[in-house]
């Protein structure tokens, strides 16, 4: 029991250590509120000095949602400030996200997207950006997500981005945070032929 528990901490640390140079996000840190009622984004790993990103979700909710489809929307990251860049990201700062859902469908991973998807609660898992990624010229980093396997009701996405320096340090690092209810209908065909038979014979 004594080794599990040092390979257990171990592994806590390196997680941890990762999250707080923008390589991987741990679960839990989009700004959904946790089993326990408490909400926590990247201010868990990153400071939060200066102006916050701006979030911008496109392709959400835009057309009518059916239970057991799949959508493909966008995410944009945009920095107020392009000051203060660190090296890991060039000349520019990184652009980071988390996103999760109140248990609308399972997200995965696009191709050549930047992300990466973690979490294994069926139809509750969460997407972030995957290794150092710089904004563009114009201050902006777009992230393409897919959320599959729709559950049909009304949720809501919650997500929480960076915008970071890239200095490895938890200091000069910007967070915000923003959410968007939409609404997954019931799938066509869904409770058709009831009664069907009936009288028949």
């Amino acid at each position: 029991m004594k080794l599990k528990t040092i390979v257990l901490a171990v592994t806590a640390l390196t997680a941890i250590q990762a999250s707080a140079r923008s390589v991987s996000v741990p679960t839990a840190r989009t700004g959904e509120p946790n089993g326990a009622g408490a909400v926590v984004t990247c201010t868990q790993c990153h400071g939060n000095n200066g102006p916050a990103p701006t979030i911008e979700v496109a392709g959400l909710g835009d057309d009518v949602l059916q239970a057991g489809d799949s959508v493909v929307f966008s995410i944009t990251v945009s920095t107020n400030d392009a000051t203060g860049a660190g090296s890991r990201c060039g000349n520019a700062r990184c652009a980071g996200f988390a996103a999760s859902t109140t248990s609308a469908g399972t997200f995965v991973v696009v191709p050549d997207s930047g992300t990466r998807v973690g979490g294994s609660a069926p139809n509750d898992n969460e997407v972030s950006h995957s290794g150092f990624i710089p904004f563009d010229e114009a201050g902006d980093k777009t992230f393409e997500v897919n959320l599959t396997n729709l559950r049909p009701g009304e949720h809501t996405l919650f997500v929480a981005a960076n915008d970071a320096n890239g200095n490895g340090q938890t200091g000069g690092d910007r967070i915000g945070t923003t959410s968007l209810t939409f609404t997954v209908a019931e799938g066509e065909g869904e409770g058709e032929g009831e009664g069907e038979g009936e009288g028949e014979g």
